[in-house]
């Protein structure tokens, strides 16, 4: 998982040089959160991360085997689980689940800070495959090189 985010922070760096930073971590950390659900929750060895941007909207998009829907759990203060969909509702502007033949889409979508220019505007998607919680790129995408950790990563 941790490959997976690694690569989709790069590329979302990669889009525009000017994004602000905080956004850029909002967006990690909705990654994050989407992935870890899908490892938790899935039947299968199939997850997948996809990023599309469109203009100033970034839409997460983490497919899985799972067809139960997702719901918000009611953690207490003691509980070291249950927040991640609280976590997704207070940080996406948009965020939902659409169930398909294979399992579920479950969706965020962040705006991010105005592109810089027009080539900004649309650039290629990005596409993760992971299996065992360990990313591979598609074929048609060249592995980014090692990132740093974000300040709350251990290496």
């Amino acid at each position: 998982m941790t490959t997976a985010r690694r690569q989709a922070v790069a590329g979302i760096r990669g889009w525009c040089a000017e994004r602000n930073e905080d956004a850029v971590r909002t967006a990690a950390l909705l990654i994050s959160e989407l992935l870890t659900n899908a490892v938790k929750h899935t039947y299968g060895d199939r997850v997948s991360l996809l990023l599309q941007p469109a203009g100033p909207v970034l839409r997460i998009e983490v497919h899985y085997s799972s067809p139960e829907l997702p719901h918000p759990g009611h953690p207490d203060m003691n509980s070291e689980h249950g927040r991640g969909l609280l976590l997704i509702a207070a940080l996406a502007d948009r965020h939902g689940t659409e169930p398909r033949e294979t399992g579920k889409c479950c969706w965020t979508e962040l705006i991010l800070p105005t592109p810089a220019g027009p080539g900004d505007l649309h650039p290629p998607p990005i596409e993760c495959r992971l299996k065992d919680a360990v990313a591979a790129p598609t074929s048609s995408q060249k592995p980014e090189p090692p990132t740093a950790p974000l300040p709350h990563e251990k290496r």
